[in-house]
């Protein structure tokens, strides 16, 4: 899978990204421009940050579901190159609507 949640810009009349007590979030209720709703940064210790993406529509670019393998890597760029990633080897949810779960 492959989306973006561009820097700047404007949502539905409002600034897409805005700050929050510990981190960030992108809110873009028109799925513009790759399917990306809703994407949720929050600082915290090594291993306790958290990163929560949430998209859909034709414009979300993914392999079909249910996942066969249940071995999942989630890698987040931004436009320096800097990544932040993690595995995940089981999921809450997996099915042909919804692909959920805890990183390990």
């Amino acid at each position: 899978m492959k989306a973006t949640a561009p820097a700047g810009g404007t949502c539905a009349g409002r600034p897409c990204w805005s700050p929050r007590p510990n981190g960030f979030r992108y809110d873009d209720r028109q799925l513009t421009p790759t399917g990306t709703s809703s994407l949720d940064l929050q600082a915290g210790d090594a291993g306790a940050a958290r990163i929560k993406m949430g998209g859909k529509g034709d414009h979300l670019t993914m392999s079909s579901l249910p996942v066969q393998s249940l071995r999942v890597t989630v890698q987040l760029l931004d436009s320096d190159g800097t990544c932040w990633g993690s595995s995940f080897s089981s999921a809450q949810q997996n099915d042909t609507g919804r692909f959920k779960a805890l990183s390990d």
